[in-house]
């Protein structure tokens, strides 16, 4: 793409601008949050027995950790502050239960992983709350998903059986919420549907639906990105 920098009554050399668009990460790392929940979720609600933890853990590893990881490293690329925080908020926390299941012996608590699961909620909301004036069903499905590790921590330093109940409640949540949002985001994307399923995006992140129909060559001209937000 070609365009013009031009000052105030001055007209500038022409600006070459290469544009390399980046698929939003945003499904892919909500899909690996719906199958983490779900798998905590039948481990907490005795869907499947203590015993089946190391292959939740194996998992969590392989499949939730990879996904979230790598759309954490393609928002930044994206230039998406908030998905790339909270995508390496959650792959970040999600291997380090994995870890504490595969050392551990089945259905043992551990008062150090809680605390570390009490931090990851604070960490997760932080860039929750930051993005939820623009990204609104995403963001909340990130602060349902803070809640969540906020529960399990609990649990985890409190050994008592219904926090463990209530937190496969919550988690089960937390996967309808991300299998809604992640299927939106993909449908959008995919058929160039914007706002249909609704995400309730606003403000920059609304704008952003806009880099798919055209470009602005004013912002190009000074971005070095197509897209602020995903």
């Amino acid at each position: 793409m070609t365009t013009r920098d031009d000052g105030p009554g001055h007209p500038g050399p022409p600006v070459n601008v290469m544009l390399r668009p980046i698929a939003t990460p945003l499904p892919a790392g909500l899909l690996a949050l719906a199958v983490a929940s779900i798998l905590l979720a039948a481990l907490e609600l005795g869907w499947i027995p203590p015993t089946e933890g190391h292959a939740v853990a194996f998992g969590l590893l392989l499949l939730v950790v990879s996904l979230q990881f790598v759309g954490s490293v393609v928002a930044y690329l994206a230039r998406d502050p908030v998905a790339s925080t909270a995508l390496g908020v959650l792959a970040g926390t999600w291997a380090a239960v994995a870890l504490s299941k595969l050392t551990s012996p089945p259905g043992a608590t551990s008062a150090g992983l809680g605390v570390l699961l009490v931090g990851a909620c604070v960490l997760l909301w932080v860039p929750a709350l930051v993005g939820l004036p623009d990204k609104v069903l995403p963001c909340i499905v990130f602060v349902l998903a803070g809640l969540r590790f906020l529960l399990t921590g609990i649990y985890q330093l409190t050994s008592a059986p219904a926090w463990e109940t209530v937190t496969g409640i919550v988690g089960l949540v937390v996967c309808a919420c991300a299998l809604y949002c992640a299927f939106a985001a993909l449908y959008q994307d995919a058929r160039g549907q914007r706002g249909v399923p609704p995400l309730m995006r606003r403000g920059g992140a609304r704008t952003s639906e806009a880099a798919a129909l055209g470009v602005d060559a004013e912002q190009v001209a000074s971005e070095p990105g197509v897209r602020g937000q995903l």
